[in-house]
This record gives C-alpha cells, sequence and structure tokens, in this order.
C-alpha cells in the first residue's frame, strides 16, 4: 500500500482535535471510519508510518495515542504550505 499524505492528516487531526490530548486506539479507528478511511488496512497501515516517523506516541499503560511534538508541527507545516 501507498502512502497517502491525506490519511495520514486525517488521523493526526483527530488526536489534535482531541479535548484530553489523548484518544484510545478503538476511539481513533472510529473516528477514522467518520472522517472517510473506511478500511482497518489503510488506518494500520498510516498508523504505522505515522508511529514509524515519530507523529505519534503510545502512552502505556493504557491503549491512548498522541500527537508528539513532530506530530504538531507536522501539521502545521502542511498548513503553512498550503499542502493542506
Amino acid at each position: 500500500m501507498q502512502r497517502n499524505l491525506e490519511t495520514i492528516n486525517k488521523l493526526l487531526e483527530i488526536l489534535e482535535k482531541s479535548p484530553d490530548a489523548l484518544v484510545s486506539f478503538d476511539d481513533w479507528l472510529l473516528a477514522a471510519k467518520a472522517a472517510g478511511i473506511n478500511s482497518a488496512h489503510e488506518f494500520t497501515h498510516h498508523f504505522h508510518l505515522a508511529r514509524d516517523k515519530g507523529l505519534i506516541v503510545h502512552e502505556p499503560p493504557s491503549d491512548h495515542y498522541r500527537l508528539t511534538w513532530d506530530g504538531h508541527e507536522y501539521l502545521e507545516s502542511r498548513r503553512n504550505t498550503g499542502l493542506f
């Protein structure tokens, strides 16, 4: 599967909009479906890409995730360049 920056943006925006700054994996998956990411495979693939790039981080011992500083910077950069 190829990388889709729009999908990555949608996933990161879900975390950014969370009032607690943390989102459980299950809630994240549901929000992704509502945002138009209907394939679990597509979600998982782009989740791994964002994690591998350091844009998100897991908050043990829970199943929650949050944006990293780099994740916030990535979203800001995409908005500032007009690519988003």
